[in-house]
């Protein structure tokens, strides 16, 4: 969903609230210099990207006729996806949660259990010998 053209082409919307926010955006004024428009009223000017067209044709952007591109903007789309889904991402949390929580418990009680035994201390005084030490001559 991250990808503007892809989303705005399947969820059939433009912008955040409307296809107007691209109007002053960095990448209209980009397109626009690009093409060496400098006119809101020239006919070449990008008014959004071509994927918010209900009809993708190439410039399709700088047609100014609002019927041309989709009137609703795609926070509106996400928002009720996350609504739509709102169960199953939870369930998935907390799957996500409990896996993690069983991993610290386990790890916290192997650790317990090698101080018991001693086997930590045993492991620090191994690695103590194993370090090579030189003498400069």
């Amino acid at each position: 969903m991250c990808d503007s053209r892809r989303q705005h082409q399947e969820q059939k919307c433009c912008g955040v609230q409307h296809y107007d926010d691209w109007k002053y955006s960095k990448w209209v004024k980009i397109r626009n210099q690009e093409r060496n428009v400098t006119s809101i009223d020239d006919e070449n000017f990008a008014h959004a990207p071509d994927s918010c067209c209900k009809t993708v044709l190439d410039n399709c952007g700088t047609m100014a006729h609002p019927n041309n591109f989709y009137e609703h903007g795609c926070l509106k789309q996400i928002v009720d996806f996350f609504e739509r889904n709102l169960l199953v991402l939870s369930i998935a949390a907390v799957f996500v949660l409990m896996i993690q929580l069983v991993a610290l418990v386990s790890s916290l009680l192997l650790l317990n259990k090698l101080r018991k035994k001693n086997i930590w201390e045993w492991y620090r005084g191994l690695a103590k010998a194993t370090q090579t030490t030189y003498k400069v001559r």
